[in-house]
């Protein structure tokens, strides 16, 4: 069994859920959505203050490349073994992936660098910072969404659902695709205007092959 990332949780690998282990309940979508905004929420505040810090020159540009590159990559690696079911749940994809995604992000941590001492204001600092924890939680949905399996008979599908933000045409877009077979939409915060701003959530079930048509396209 893998470790949990949630004390006092553990992942059932059958189900895909977090189980609690003194009800024995699974952690409901809601409340994993939530830790998912409050994880959001985390590394844009630890971003945040690197980023403050640099632009009130109280830590020095070389200092805040290498702390920003060290919270981006905790960030993705956080949000890769939330999706993965635990640390121990992380496989050589997983870190693959997750350092593909940190080394474009630290490629483009030093064109931030050079706007900010060209004079970007705070408030524009702090928004690109925050979009680096943006990016981190796309790993929670294609860890999430790599590991689901339809049992035999079974069809996976997909739908993307609008959080609770202002929407990209691209997002109102797959929204209103409705139900499609697993993989075909994109996971959130990917091939969209919004990128790493995006909110919204890929809700997933299985259906009988056989009627699997009867679902596509449709919201139900």
């Amino acid at each position: 069994m893998a470790e949990t990332i949630l004390p006092g949780y553990r992942y059932d690998e059958k189900t895909g859920r977090y189980i609690s282990q003194k009800t024995g309940r699974p952690v409901s979508k809601r409340d994993m959505l939530l830790l998912l905004a409050a994880l959001l929420l985390l590394f844009r505040e630890r971003l945040g203050a690197l980023t403050m810090a640099f632009h009130e020159g109280a830590i020095a540009q070389a200092v805040w490349l290498e702390q920003m590159r060290q919270e981006i990559t905790t960030a993705h690696l956080t949000n890769r073994a939330l999706g993965a079911g635990g640390w121990d749940g992380m496989t050589i994809a997983d870190n693959t992936a997750v350092r593909e995604r940190v080394q474009d992000d630290s490629r483009r941590l030093g064109d931030f660098a050079v706007a900010i001492v060209a004079g970007l204001t705070l408030a524009q600092a702090l928004a690109r910072a925050g979009m680096y924890a943006g990016t981190a939680r796309v790993q929670f949905w294609d860890a999430q969404r790599e590991r689901q399996a339809p049992g035999d008979g079974m069809m996976l599908i997909e739908k993307r659902t609008l959080g609770a933000s202002e929407h990209c045409p691209d997002c109102l877009e797959y929204h209103a695709q409705g139900w499609q077979r697993a993989g075909v939409l994109p996971s959130p915060g990917t091939q969209s205007v919004c990128l790493a701003n995006c909110q919204c959530v890929i809700e997933s079930k299985e259906v009988p092959a056989l009627i699997a048509g009867e679902w596509i396209g449709t919201r139900r």
